[in-house]
């Protein structure tokens, strides 16, 4: 976004990453492993299977049918009574269009502003090498992890971050 502001004209003070993967062009998961995925973000866990997940799961084909895993989720509580299975596919629907476009994006050239990226502790740093794109790149880590980088010190720390680079 930042490339095409500026080469449609506009000045991009400075890009600011939160946590960003650097997207690629590649083939989606299975079915199965993108709910997983899902589900996992869902409880609050993700990238940890519970035995719960693993009940659901386990037998479960490569392509089997979202609206039957919210059916199980929702029948076995793995979730907050709030959410339920129709909650959960229109939630899956705006995820896996997010995850489609991530997994289609090809990137190429370079944004040459400032830019500041915000990384989670417990993110996976190598899927987060931006800067062969961005080379005035400054990176900073607060605590936690993708998710519950959005809340305490870690927010805090965020905003501080942010605000210095707007600033300059």
């Amino acid at each position: 976004m930042a490339k095409r502001l500026t080469a449609a004209g506009a000045r991009v003070k400075s890009l600011i990453l939160v946590d960003a993967g650097l997207p690629r062009v590649m083939h989606l998961p299975p079915e199965k492993d993108i709910l997983r995925r899902f589900i996992q973000d869902m409880t609050g866990a993700p990238g940890r299977s519970t035995p719960c997940l693993e009940a659901i799961f386990g037998g479960l084909p490569q392509n089997v049918l979202p609206e039957a895993v919210f059916e199980m989720v929702q029948t076995q509580g793995i979730v907050p009574e709030e959410i339920d299975a129709d909650m959960l596919a229109h939630q899956y629907a705006v995820f896996r269009a997010h995850l489609e476009g991530f997994y289609s994006i090809q990137l190429d050239g370079s944004f040459e502003g400032p830019t500041v990226h915000i990384l989670a502790a417990e993110s996976p740093a190598e899927c987060m090498r931006w800067g062969r794109l961005v080379p005035d790149l400054k990176e900073y880590t607060v605590p936690g992890s993708h998710h519950s980088m959005w809340s305490g010190e870690s927010l805090q720390s965020m905003s501080e971050i942010v605000s210095r680079s707007i600033d300059r």
